[in-house]
């Protein structure tokens, strides 16, 4: 199977994360799990091949909301800018979601992504990590439930989870929250080799529960580039501005694509998976692309590649990358609302919380990427502690519980 991974060359960006060295095994009284089967072949059911195409349209609906949104979601970055989103994870995190939550909600997810075929969407998912945990390349993807003494997970639940969708059940003690955030911090370094060393900072308020999917690859390009043919090059950025980059460059026969206004390349790395590179043509902004790039567009780039000798000049650079999901899936129209729990053994009305962090390293050797997705809950009558602080003014009011009437009101702005 040819598996992609899609970027677009916006900027040139360079960052570090922290890196976590605890390795200690967290807690856990449900057994891990060990093994993900391996499939003979990659092929799809009847059902999941209905479901896989709306999921590909989900995955560049995410890609289009970021590019079309990006001044709603990065607050201080420049138009155009740099992002990084692994859609998989997303997809993955979101179905571990309608595994958990009430029928309600998962009817409202399912529907969010554009499927009802909720057992499709898992075997699906399922199919997605059991190839890539036998990849010729490094490729993980790992699901992990982490949950505090308040839930109850019931056994159905349980062993569901691990069996659809590879999950491993993680309890947490959060009288020790620094070992519970260690804990959580941990797993996601191991899963993702350190290229994302943490998820939660320490000190921080903890959710009781959460959802987390991760993901680490790591892949050498067949045809690799030379370090002594790297050189010093200009980079146009988005603005006009021009900044100086390490340019990597060589020349060997790999697929072309061209669509119109587009055109770009597609680097295979030495197992079964390969990145492509696009790029509009002439003077057009980057939102032309990475805000229009649809599935039937990524097909016929794809149906109409061709082999072509080219001379590849290609940057090398690290981008990471933090953002709301939330944020995108309620620009996409979608809020998961008030949702309760049943299958973790526990009453009340909860919030969702989503977060994506990601990381994407290229370089002459080949790329390294690694995603990790987390859902949290906030409460709306339940058990998790949201603080709120009273650091800035506010305003106050007095009333009778029993009648409504104000007593009094009034407005603090200084003290």
């Amino acid at each position: 199977m040819k598996k992609q991974i899609y970027i677009a060359l916006m900027a040139v960006a360079a960052g570090m994360v922290s890196c976590s060295t605890d390795n200690d095994e967290p807690r856990a009284s449900i057994p891990a799990i060990d093994n993900i089967p391996q499939l003979a072949s990659y092929s799809l059911s009847r059902s999941e091949i209905e479901v896989e195409p709306k999921v590909v349209d989900f995955n560049f609906r995410l890609i289009n909301t970021i590019s079309d949104k990006y001044r709603d979601i990065y607050d201080n970055a420049p138009e155009g800018g740099n992002f990084a989103i692994s859609p998989l994870s997303a997809t993955v995190n979101i179905a571990l979601l309608a595994n958990s939550l009430d029928d309600a909600a998962t009817a409202d997810i399912c529907n969010f992504i554009g499927t009802d075929d909720l057992p499709s969407l898992n075997t699906l998912c399922a199919k997605y990590m059991s190839m890539a945990a036998h990849t010729d390349d490094t490729f993980v993807l790992s699901n992990s439930v982490w949950y505090s003494d308040v839930f109850t997970p019931s056994p159905d639940y349980v062993q569901g989870m691990k069996e659809s969708l590879f999950v491993d059940f993680r309890p947490m003690d959060l009288a020790n929250s620094a070992q519970a955030t260690n804990d959580i911090n941990s797993w996601i370094a191991r899963q993702t080799n350190n290229l994302i060393g943490r998820l939660l900072t320490p000190g921080d308020a903890l959710s009781e529960l959460y959802w987390i999917n991760a993901m680490y690859f790591e892949g050498k390009w067949k045809n690799e580039f030379k370090v002594d043919d790297t050189a010093p090059a200009t980079f146009t950025c988005e603005d006009g501005s021009k900044t100086q980059v390490d340019m990597m460059q060589s020349t060997f026969v790999t697929d072309y694509l061209s669509d119109g206004n587009i055109h770009g390349v597609t680097l295979p790395f030495k197992g079964n998976t390969s990145m492509t590179f696009l790029m509009p043509r002439e003077e057009a902004p980057i939102a032309d692309l990475s805000g229009k790039l649809d599935a039937g567009t990524w097909s016929r780039l794809n149906e109409k590649s061709r082999g072509l000798k080219l001379q590849v000049q290609l940057p090398r650079f690290r981008i990471d990358d933090a953002l709301s999901l939330s944020q995108v899936y309620n620009l996409m129209g979608f809020d998961f609302g008030a949702v309760s729990l049943p299958k973790m053994g526990i009453e009340g009305s909860f919030g969702i919380v989503c977060d994506q962090k990601n990381c994407i390293e290229i370089d002459e050797n080949g790329a390294k990427a690694a995603s990790v997705t987390s859902s949290g809950l906030i409460t709306s009558d339940g058990v998790t502690p949201t603080r709120i602080t009273f650091d800035r003014p506010f305003v106050y009011l007095l009333t009778d519980n029993t009648t409504g009437a104000i007593l009094m009101a009034g407005r603090v702005s200084y003290l």
